[in-house]
């Protein structure tokens, strides 16, 4: 016997078959992000770029355009379901047109907040968005001139 279609659970975008999750239980932010997320994409000529996989075998990449200091575009790849979209696309707009050194202080907590509050099985998701927004972040600074890493690194 078929299972009934119920209209008022739809699954979340990316979820597994089956894991079913009522849209409504969501922060409207996780749906806007997870279905339409910003600056998803690859970016020509990076001048930094950083990929990490999390413990369940997701992984985000992040690219960076500089323009000196500053991250005037970026674009996110993730192998991850909705919650890694959606948390990878806060991270790159809140870094965009920012200097390095605000991606260094990135935390999952702040993408979190930002989305309204991933479930509790998704936090790891915000994580792994932010570490890889400061992996990029300090492979940027690697490359910067030597009076330009003093400011990052003492």
């Amino acid at each position: 016997m078929a299972e009934e279609n119920n209209d008022t659970a739809s699954p979340i975008p990316g979820r597994h078959p089956g894991a079913q999750l009522d849209e409504s239980e969501l922060p409207s932010e996780i749906m806007k992000h997870a279905k339409n997320p910003k600056n998803f994409g690859i970016l020509p000529e990076p001048d930094s770029q950083a990929t990490l996989v999390g413990a369940d075998h997701d992984s985000v990449s992040i690219q960076l355009h500089l323009s000196g200091v500053v991250i005037d575009d970026i674009c996110f790849q993730t192998t991850g379901d909705g919650f890694a979209r959606a948390c990878a696309s806060v991270a790159t707009e809140l870094v965009r047109n920012k200097p390095l050194s605000h991606a260094l202080t990135m935390t999952g907590t702040v993408i979190d907040t930002k989305l309204g509050g991933l479930p509790r099985e998704h936090k790891y998701c915000a994580d792994l968005a932010a570490e890889t927004i400061k992996a990029a972040a300090e492979k940027a600074i690697e490359q910067l001139s030597e009076p330009q890493q003093r400011m990052y690194l003492g």
